[in-house]
């Protein structure tokens, strides 16, 4: 991604950084580039969730895991979608955490919200992605700590960096996150660990991913010259005729 000044750069409060540079990169927006644009965020013709309704799109689950109650997921399915001009009924601490539209993806497995205290109920998130995907993002909002994360990269879970790095804590935007898989690599799965005392109450939005390429089968390359072959021969055949 190009800008064409250092005023550019620091209006959008861009950080960046490579992290784990074997595995994946990552690059983060600041509260001053929220809403900016998929091009500026460099996720232009991703596959974008907003989670305004509860069908996410294809290729996407979601989990949810409270450290003491139950959860969701993985599913394709939300069981509620979170608009938090009316499901937080405590104050406004969620109000401005969509990126777009009226909702956002809220780290707790049931709404009405009617308390900030620590419930066992504000929990770990895990995006999960069928097939794999080369790049993700997201939006952050009210992450007052830090959250911990981790990739799938098809062996399991392992750690990647911690939102702190890139990422100031706040109790309001906190910003936007893209992670890159380094050539060669698939991201299958994000995790995103709730590390403030598993009762940080955080929201996500306009995920963003590019899914990985479909490998062809074993084999599959011979299939172009054979058919080129064919081709010729009936040509041939014809002409004969």
């Amino acid at each position: 991604m190009r800008f064409k000044s250092l005023a550019t750069f620091a209006a959008l409060g861009l950080l960046s950084a490579s992290i784990n540079a074997n595995a994946a990169s990552a690059v983060a927006f600041g509260p001053a580039g929220w809403g900016a644009s998929d091009t500026v965020l460099g996720v232009s013709g991703y596959v974008i969730e907003d989670f305004e309704d509860t069908q996410l799109v294809s290729g996407l689950k979601v989990q949810v895991l409270p450290p003491s109650l139950s959860g969701y997921g993985p599913t394709g399915t939300l069981p509620f979608t979170f608009t938090p001009a009316v499901d937080d009924q405590v104050s406004n601490a969620f109000v401005g955490s969509a990126w777009d539209g009226t909702k956002s993806l809220v780290n707790r497995p049931f709404v009405p919200i009617t308390s900030y205290a620590n419930d066992g109920g504000w929990s770990d998130v895990r995006f999960l992605f069928e097939g794999g995907v080369t790049s993700v993002g997201f939006s952050i909002q009210q992450a007052e700590g830090n959250i911990g994360i981790s990739l799938d990269l098809g062996g399991g879970f392992s750690f990647f960096l911690n939102s702190s790095s890139l990422l100031a804590p706040s109790s309001g935007r906190v910003g936007y996150l893209r992670i890159d898989a380094a050539p060669g690599e698939v991201i299958r799965g994000v995790h995103l660990d709730n590390q403030v005392g598993n009762h940080d109450g955080i929201a996500y939005d306009h995920l963003a991913f590019q899914p990985a390429p479909v490998p062809l089968p074993a084999g599959a390359w011979l299939l172009g010259p054979a058919l080129a072959t064919l081709a010729v021969r009936g040509r041939r055949q014809r002409a004969r005729a």
